[in-house]
């Protein structure tokens, strides 16, 4: 074979002998046609598939470019939902989690601005009577004619005060961004016991029997938003059951993976249409409010801590004839606890 001025193949096989020939020039010619031919078709239909490319990819971008202008249009105080009437099923999830978002956080906007009236208005009224008790006790400090029934309606006005702060600073304190990471196994029977112990001379003072029925188990919490829940409770009950009432707080069947703690009493109970009333913060029962003074606080913030802790919370007229509250609380096994 021979390929230097032209092509030669030659073949041999006796009797017979084949001698095939071709210039190099004629057969690079047929190869650039060959290419030519092949590759023709691929030039002119890339710029035809790009054009395409790009008003498919523009058409179904339409949606999304929608979308973005609506929330570039929005301010601060633009806390409508996004429009989804038109909106392609795949940005139907998008524009959902985003409403929800904003229907949240106007939510959330409004239950602060309540809440900041509400505080206003449940702080002037102790302010006041402190305001005028200390006007009353100057004239009587000059006329020489304090009693101690005087100084004793001072301080509970005081204490009333310091009562419904120390409420409304436990009620902003708690908030899904700094509870969960200090959530921890915590012994639940211990806890009440210590509280117990703690109220024990109101309990005495109101003539009052606590029952507590409860085996070791452990709850998975915050150490101080358990007691918190769980005082009000308790101070509830001692408040509102009266003289010489019992109270019960005792474990009782709950779900898997959850641990029922009811807190009940022997008082009067609660009316049935105002029952969910009692969870909103400030709202007190008016057929009581005369006789027992507080900050409508109590019951709003267990149920604040209860929802942190992905719990449950229930309110009835107990077997015991007043108020009885069920909390439930996600539970963990002993052999976690570090």
């Amino acid at each position: 074979m021979n390929c230097q001025a032209g092509c030669l193949y030659r073949f041999e096989r006796a009797p017979f002998s084949v001698l095939v020939a071709e210039p190099l020039s004629k057969r690079q010619l047929a190869s650039e046609n060959l290419l030519m031919v092949s590759i023709s078709p691929v030039v002119m239909v890339v710029p035809i598939i790009g054009l395409l490319v790009f008003y498919l990819v523009r058409k179904n971008i339409r949606p999304l470019r929608a979308l973005g202008n609506a929330l570039r249009k929005k301010d601060h105080t633009d806390l409508t939902p996004v429009a989804s009437q038109g909106m392609v099923t795949e940005l139907l999830p998008v524009t959902d989690k985003i409403n929800d978002l904003l229907a949240r956080l106007a939510l959330a906007f409004d239950r602060e601005k309540r809440l900041t009236a509400n505080i206003a208005h449940e702080l002037r009224t102790p302010i006041s009577v402190l305001s005028i008790t200390a006007h009353n006790l100057s004239y009587q400090l000059n006329q020489k004619d304090i009693t101690q029934n005087d100084l004793a309606d001072l301080k509970q006005q005081v204490e009333r005060l310091a009562q419904v702060v120390e409420q409304i600073i436990a009620l902003s304190r708690y908030t899904p961004e700094n509870f969960n990471e200090t959530l921890k196994p915590i012994d639940i029977e211990s806890l009440i016991q210590e509280l117990i112990a703690a109220r024990y001379d109101e309990i005495i003072s109101q003539q009052q029997e606590i029952e507590l029925q409860m085996s070791h188990a452990m709850v998975i919490g915050e150490e101080f938003a358990l007691k918190t829940l769980f005082d009000n409770l308790l101070r509830n009950a001692i408040k509102y059951a009266g003289k010489k009432q019992h109270i019960l707080i005792r474990q009782i069947p709950a779900e898997t993976n959850m641990m029922g703690i009811e807190v009940a009493d022997s008082g009067s109970g609660v009316d049935i249409t105002i029952m969910q009333d009692l969870l909103t913060p400030f709202y007190r029962e008016e057929s009581k409010q005369t006789k027992v003074k507080g900050s409508g606080l109590g019951l709003a913030i267990v149920k604040h801590i209860v929802d942190l802790l992905n719990g449950k919370m229930t309110l009835e007229n107990g077997e015991l004839g007043g108020l009885s509250v069920k909390v439930y609380l996600p539970i963990t096994d002993n052999k976690e606890v570090q």
